[in-house]
């Protein structure tokens, strides 16, 4: 257990790193070509970017909840809803940035729906989550109920003509 708990902290951290290196090298392309669809999506992403580590981190402990036994995950789902909402909040801003970098001819507008979105991916993913956990300890449950029975394998025999 506590494995894989390192392993996904260590993949989480090296894929926060690379994060960090392609915001620094976007931010110093755009100082060096100062398009402005570039410049656009570089002010996009610094203005956003508490946003996207606040996400990263809540699915983070979400996740990293989810790896722990049975009482001990009760809080993954709530992080991971917490984060879906980061998520989706990230998305109607990308659709925001697209209208305004097309000068309005692509034109999605989420936000009279954004409260109800929001909602609606909370109760999924909680919802979800916790349907997950159940169905995980009762079978675990059920696992440890069940004596073990060692399965013997018959051996086929080989005729050697």
């Amino acid at each position: 257990m506590s494995r894989s708990i390192l392993r996904k902290v260590l993949f989480k951290a090296v894929g926060f790193i690379v994060f960090l290196v392609i915001i620094l090298a976007v931010n110093v392309v755009a100082a060096i070509l100062p398009e402005p669809h570039l410049v656009g999506v570089v002010q996009f992403l610094n203005s956003n970017f508490l946003l996207l580590v606040l996400m990263n981190l809540l699915i983070f402990f979400g996740d990293v909840f989810s790896l722990l036994d049975f009482p001990l995950n009760l809080p993954a789902p709530i992080f991971h809803a917490i984060g879906g909402v980061f998520i989706v909040s990230f998305i109607i801003k990308v659709f925001e940035l697209v209208a305004a970098l097309t000068e309005g001819l692509v034109v999605i507008n989420l936000m009279p729906i954004a409260v109800l979105l929001y909602l609606l991916v909370f109760m999924i993913v909680f919802l979800v989550g916790y349907i997950v956990i159940l169905i995980k300890a009762i079978s675990r449950r059920e696992e440890e109920a069940e004596p073990h029975q060692p399965r013997i394998r018959k051996r086929r025999r080989r005729d050697n003509k």
